[in-house]
């Protein structure tokens, strides 16, 4: 998952709206099915729409798990639920967040200054530290040209950094083992940032992008094996910028509304996540399945019905 502006990982979390409707005795009395399908018309959806905008707007431009936006839209959600006489539960847990806070930047500054392409050259690594760092390239056993199947060892071990000069620039290769690993290693020796590009291979040349796993305090980056290659030669100067925000368990809730008629034994359940997008607007991914969950939520509490099997 990668949208613009900025990614993250919390919009991969699971953070859900979920409601489950207890089937009820089936009686005679009650509006139609037909008329119960239509009651969530498209202007009372679009309600839940625009204060889940209003939400982002007022909070960074995202309703993302783990950032006050989501805070909001969970107060929102659950006091219209509440209002509406559902027995509402917030149910807590932990999940790994990053975002972005500014577009990061990649240079060459000696010899020949070239400015690298976010995306179409390089990418923040998931988890990298936030950082504005110029220092000279170095290459940590790397394997130039690349072998025809995959082979590089880069940074996988402490012995890889013997001879590292503190403050460089770790150039590392995609191979074998974890990016954790390789970072660790390279912060190890005193790297100020990290610079991982593809091994080399088809089907392994193209922008690198993966997670660190855990936040670093250093920039990391992963670049096309192009761009490696370029930053490879000998007395490269480079500057790397990241300005980032992790934390390895950060809390967020589900919301859970359960209605209090019917029998418990049969349950119809309703959901959508409730977090948006970390790169997109309030209401992108997914603000029309919470608007509509809620909605249909609050005609089937207004009504009351029992022949549709739900009450």
């Amino acid at each position: 998952m990668r949208h613009r502006t900025y990614r993250g990982l919390a919009a991969t979390v699971a953070v859900a709206l979920v409601i489950p409707l207890v089937s009820a005795v089936p009686a005679s009395a009650g509006p139609e099915p037909g008329k119960f399908a239509n009651s969530a018309a498209l202007p009372l959806v679009k309600r839940h729409l625009q204060k889940l905008q209003e939400i982002a707007d007022a909070n960074g431009g995202t309703r993302s798990s783990g950032t006050p936006g989501y805070d909001r839209s969970v107060d929102y959600v659950a006091d219209k639920l509440r209002g509406a006489g559902y027995q509402v539960t917030l149910q807590q847990f932990e999940f790994p967040f990053f975002r972005e806070l500014e577009r990061p930047g990649l240079s060459r500054v000696y010899p020949n200054p070239k400015t690298y392409v976010e995306d179409a050259d390089f990418l923040t690594m998931e988890f990298s530290g936030s950082g504005d760092v110029t220092g000279t390239i170095q290459g940590v056993d790397l394997v130039l040209p690349p072998t025809p199947v995959p082979s590089s060892t880069s940074g996988c071990e402490s012995s890889d950094f013997a001879g590292f000069i503190s403050g460089n620039v770790a150039l590392l290769q995609r191979g074998t083992c974890d990016y954790r690993d390789k970072v660790s290693n390279a912060k190890a020796a005193g790297a100020s940032a990290v610079i991982i590009f593809n091994e080399g291979q088809p089907g392994r040349d193209g922008v690198l992008f993966g997670s660190v796993s855990v936040p670093a305090d250093i920039p990391v980056v992963g670049t096309a094996f192009a761009v490696g290659q370029e930053l490879a030669a000998a007395g490269t100067v480079a500057r790397v910028q990241t300005a980032t925000e992790g934390d390895p368990q950060r809390v967020t809730h589900n919301v859970i509304a359960d209605h209090p008629f019917g029998d418990p034994d049969k349950v119809v359940a309703l959901g959508a996540h409730l977090d948006s997008d970390i790169a997109g607007p309030g209401i992108q991914d997914n603000g029309s399945g919470v608007g509509a969950v809620l909605e249909a939520a609050l005609q089937l509490a207004s009504q009351r019905t029992t022949n549709l099997g739900l009450s």
